[in-house]
């Protein structure tokens, strides 16, 4: 699994991607929803993957090894596009 920060090409604004969770449509939309809780934020699941608003990477990692998930890459990326 991967958790991703980047910046919002269309709001400015940090989204954390988390991908690659083996995981089937319902159980992925709950943990999506119980990862926006405990960040105390929004965020979406959209064709597989996790989006977290804010630089929530710590805490993210923090709660999905508290499952016994593994985080396997931790990546900030700053798209210059989006900071025009």
């Amino acid at each position: 699994m991967r958790i991703q920060c980047q910046i919002s090409s269309l709001k400015g604004i940090w989204v954390c991607l988390i991908t690659g969770l083996d995981l089937d449509d319902e159980a992925l939309n709950k943990l999506g929803a119980k990862l926006k809780k405990k960040c105390g934020g929004g965020g979406s699941v959209k064709k597989g993957v996790i989006e977290i608003q804010g630089d929530k990477r710590d805490l993210l990692k923090q709660l999905l090894e508290a499952k016994g998930l593994k985080v396997k890459n931790f990546s900030l990326v700053v798209l210059t596009e989006a900071i025009q």
